[in-house]
C-alpha cells in the first residue's frame, strides 16, 4: 500500500468510553466470578467435601469444580440450583450478576 492509499483510523472519544465501560465490565465480572469461587470453597470446606465429592453429588466432574473455584468458569443456574439444595443456601449466591 502506497502511502496515499493508507486509511488511518483513529479513536473517537465516544469509543474510548465505551472501551473504558467494557474495561470495567469486565473487571466487575471477574471479580464476581472470583467471589462466587470463594464462596463455593468455603461451603465444601466447611461441609468436608473434596471437589470430587462435591461433583459426585450434583453430577458435574472435579475439574469442573475446581474451575469454579478459581473463578475461571460461571456456575449455570441449573448448577446453581443443586449446590443450593446440597449447601441449603439461596441459589442466587452462586450467580454472577454482571453478566446478565
Amino acid at each position: 500500500m502506497t502511502q496515499k492509499n493508507q486509511v488511518r483510523f483513529r479513536r473517537s472519544p465516544q469509543s474510548l468510553e465505551e472501551e473504558k465501560a467494557i474495561k470495567v465490565s469486565l473487571a466487575d465480572l471477574d471479580e464476581e466470578l472470583q467471589e462466587a469461587g470463594r464462596t463455593l470453597r468455603a461451603l465444601r470446606e466447611f461441609h468436608g467435601l473434596s471437589e470430587e465429592g462435591l461433583g459426585r453429588q450434583i453430577g458435574v466432574n472435579q475439574s469442573q469444580i475446581a474451575l469454579i473455584e478459581q473463578g475461571e468458569q460461571p456456575v449455570s443456574v441449573n448448577l446453581a440450583k443443586k449446590l443450593a439444595d446440597l449447601f441449603r443456601t439461596d441459589y442466587r449466591l452462586f450467580l454472577v450478576h454482571s453478566a446478565a
